[in-house]
C-alpha cells in the first residue's frame, strides 16, 4: 500500500466521475491520500463543476466512513469534513440515533460550519444583492432515513460584522431600492 502511486489515482477517480455522471459533473483534485486509522480518504486543492452551481473549489475534503454502522448495523455513518469552502471549514457528521415511537431507527445528524464568508456565499449563489460579514452556524438532530417521521433539528446561526448594501431589487412594477442594513 505504500508504495502504491496515489498520485496518478486523481485522473482515474476524475474520469469515472464524468463517465458516470454522463459529463454533468467534473471533479479535479491535486492529491489523495488513505488513512487507516481512522479509515478515510482526503483529497487536496478540489475543484468541481457541474451545470447548477458556479465552480466550487476547497482546500480538502475528508471523508472518514464508520465500519461499525457498515459491518453492524448496515446503516450508513461517518463524518466529513470540507476546509475553507467559501472561507468556511464545515464539519458533518451521521451516526446511530435514537428510534422513534413508533419504532423507526433515526440517524443523529450534526453539521458545523465555521467562518463562512458571506461575500463569497453570494457571489457563489449569484445573488443580486450582495452581503457582507461572516456566518457561524451548527445543526444538530435526528433524521428517519425512510422520511416517515418528521425530522427534529435545532439550528444556531451566529452573524458577524452582517451587512447587507443598498441594492436594487427588481418588481413588475419598477425597481424597488433596498436600504442598507
Amino acid at each position: 500500500i505504500l508504495l502504491f502511486p496515489f498520485k496518478d489515482l486523481s485522473d482515474f477517480v476524475s474520469g469515472q466521475v464524468s463517465s458516470l455522471t454522463q459529463d454533468a459533473v467534473s471533479l479535479q483534485f491535486e492529491d489523495i491520500s488513505l488513512g487507516l486509522f481512522p479509515i478515510g480518504v482526503e483529497l487536496s486543492n478540489v475543484h468541481i463543476e457541474n451545470r447548477f452551481t458556479s465552480p466550487i473549489r476547497c482546500d480538502s475534503v475528508r471523508v472518514h466512513p464508520s465500519l461499525w454502522s457498515l459491518l453492524i448495523t448496515k446503516q450508513p455513518g461517518g463524518s466529513v469534513g470540507i476546509s475553507n469552502f467559501l472561507g468556511a471549514d464545515i464539519e458533518a457528521s451521521l451516526s446511530t440515533g435514537k428510534k422513534t415511537q413508533e419504532g423507526e431507527a433515526t440517524k443523529a445528524v450534526k453539521i458545523e460550519i465555521s467562518h463562512l464568508a458571506l461575500a463569497k456565499a453570494s457571489e457563489f449563489a449569484k445573488l443580486s444583492t450582495p452581503l457582507k460579514g461572516a456566518l457561524d452556524a451548527d445543526a444538530q438532530g435526528e433524521l428517519d432515513l425512510t422520511l416517515k417521521v418528521q425530522p427534529d433539528f435545532d439550528f444556531n446561526l451566529k452573524f458577524k460584522d452582517f451587512e447587507v448594501p443598498q441594492s436594487n431589487v427588481a418588481t413588475p412594477m419598477g425597481p424597488l431600492v433596498l436600504p442598507d442594513l
